[in-house]
């Protein structure tokens, strides 16, 4: 099995014992799994037309957050936002 930090090792060897040829998830960037998380909550129904942001520190201490005017459910790894300790946009 494709070693994946951010998955459990027990928990795919249980549900996957023998996986294929590609591994199950392609790896992703730390955007794209804040991106995915707020797909999946929207997806679970956690999601109140503006719900709120969901953020992430990074080890740098930059924050990795939604923008304000976009759905959950509609968010791409391009759309999220880095900041910085102070609530300065440092990409977009």
């Amino acid at each position: 099995m494709q070693k994946n930090e951010s998955l459990n090792a027990d928990i795919m060897a249980k549900f996957a014992p023998n996986p294929g040829e590609r591994p199950l998830l392609p790896p992703l960037t730390p955007k794209a799994q804040v991106a995915l998380m707020c797909r999946m909550l929207c997806n679970e129904g956690w999601d109140e037309h503006i719900a709120g942001h969901i953020t992430v520190r990074q080890a740098d201490g930059s924050i990795l957050t939604n923008p304000w005017e976009l759905a959950w459910g509609e968010l791409k790894a391009s759309d999220i936002v880095t900041i910085d300790e102070a609530g300065k946009v440092q990409d977009s």
